[in-house]
């Protein structure tokens, strides 16, 4: 499963495998920085200063949930444009590790 990045508005859509095959769209108002679950059924994503969560199911067949709002807090984020994550998810998806700028 592959979290693909759309130019346009920043959304983000799966892809099962490699090649053709069927692609859904996950996040619905935008995003950055998407990041799986180590357990393959959520994937997080920034939008904004929320830190935002989808549950992803796969049986019977893929079907990504809700998108929801997990936390919000200024943190610090990666360059525009950059693809890679600037913030880290313990192996169980229960806390993340993030910078938080110095005032």
């Amino acid at each position: 499963m592959k979290c693909l990045s759309e130019e346009r508005r920043s959304e983000f859509a799966a892809r099962l495998g490699e090649g053709p095959g069927g692609k859904w769209q996950i996040s619905i108002e935008g995003g950055s920085e998407p990041q799986w679950n180590r357990n393959g059924r959520e994937l997080f994503y920034r939008l904004g200063d929320k830190i935002m969560a989808v549950e992803i199911s796969t049986q019977p067949g893929f079907a990504p949930g809700k998108p929801k709002q997990l936390f919000e807090g200024s943190y610090l984020k990666n360059n525009a444009g950059s693809a890679r994550a600037d913030y880290d998810v313990s192996p169980d998806g229960q806390r993340f590790l993030m910078v938080k700028p110095i005032e």
